[in-house]
């Protein structure tokens, strides 16, 4: 069975490297962003199977992110889950469709549990 593909949209270096080792371990395939622009091109040139999307970023932010990629083919159905350490943005990141919300810190095994029943 082929490796599902995960893409951790993070400026911060140390966790994109975090959730990398976590989720490889766990069997996915991962490919890394550090901006909105770059999630983009990611996900029109890799279809990714999930986005794993920050919210405060430079150069394009997740919000930002998420609405570019809503009109792009690949992006349109692609599952996002939103990071962020603001809590209280939960119901306005469900209200734009997302699949899954997360808060910084991370507790890894709900993060993994979570991705797989969005990815089941």
């Amino acid at each position: 069975m082929k490796k599902k593909k995960i893409l951790i949209v993070d400026d911060d270096p140390s966790i994109r490297l975090l959730l990398q080792a976590r989720l490889m371990n766990n069997g996915y395939d991962v490919i890394m962003a550090t901006n909105g622009e770059e999630c983009i091109r990611h996900c029109t040139n890799q279809q990714p199977d999930l986005i794993i999307l920050d919210v405060k970023m430079p150069k394009m932010d997740g919000w930002t992110c998420l609405h570019e990629l809503r009109q792009t083919q690949q992006g349109k159905s692609v599952p996002i889950l939103m990071a962020t350490a603001q809590s209280n943005l939960q119901d306005s990141f469900e209200a734009e469709g997302i699949a899954g919300f997360v808060t910084k810190p991370y507790n890894p095994t709900l993060l993994i549990e979570q991705i797989a029943k969005i990815l089941a």
